[in-house]
């Protein structure tokens, strides 16, 4: 369970999940800033496969229920304990998430990955401000 693939090779699944889930369906742009130095991140498979589910359901939210124009992946090198750090974030139109009593299935599975897999992350949405999801990874890469 050490690697599924390299994480160059992660960032283009997720580059080619964001054009399908994009593609002549919205004027929603994505971004995505890789910080990460070629080789120092070892994606363990559990870790990729929900960080991509992650990703597809923040994504699918973001489409259907932001009003977003912008969509934001950045993946960052934490030098003090070589974690990764990586931020999503839409500049839609927000929501309030503590009020949110009936929290979709997305949302759901959003929140259940973080707390089952990731531990350290944390989950924002205010009117007005968009939504954004930070999350630590812990990580094996030299």
């Amino acid at each position: 369970d050490k690697i599924s693939l390299s994480f160059e090779e992660f960032i283009n699944k997720i580059e080619t999940l964001l054009n399908r889930i994009t593609n002549g369906k919205s004027r929603l742009n994505f971004y995505i800033q890789n910080k990460i130095p070629q080789g120092k991140l070892i994606l363990k498979t559990t870790e990729s496969v929900y960080l991509y589910r992650i990703i597809q359901e923040f994504s699918n939210n973001t489409l259907k229920y932001a009003h977003a124009k912008n969509l934001y992946l950045n993946f960052e090198l934490n030098l003090i304990d070589n974690s990764i750090i990586f931020e999503i974030k839409d500049d839609g139109i927000g929501f309030e998430l503590d009020s949110s009593k009936k929290k979709g299935n997305g949302l759901k599975n959003i929140i259940d990955r973080c707390n089952e897999l990731f531990k350290e992350y944390r989950f924002e949405s205010k009117p007005n401000s968009g939504t954004f999801l930070i999350i630590k990874i812990a990580n094996d890469g030299k």
